[in-house]
């Protein structure tokens, strides 16, 4: 199996204070480049947006780990 993980790591400590696992399906890219997926994060509202290889786009609450919503484009477009 192969999967991507989101990791939130306390930048005073370096302990992680929430992640977030999912599976990669439905993409030819090689898993040596699995990490490669983009995240960023707004300072305005504390989101978290992610942009897997496998098109699955989400948020999640910075704070929490929450998904905030998730929407696979391969489905949708």
């Amino acid at each position: 199996m192969s999967a991507e993980q989101l990791v939130c790591v306390d930048a005073a400590n370096g302990y992680t204070k929430w992640e977030q696992l999912w599976n990669v399906y439905l993409s030819d890219v090689p898993d040596t480049r699995v990490a490669w997926s983009a995240a960023c994060g707004d300072p305005e509202t504390g989101n978290v947006f992610v942009l897997g290889v496998c098109g699955l786009f989400q948020a999640f609450d910075g704070a929490t780990g929450e998904v905030l919503w998730s929407h696979s484009m391969h489905e949708e477009y």
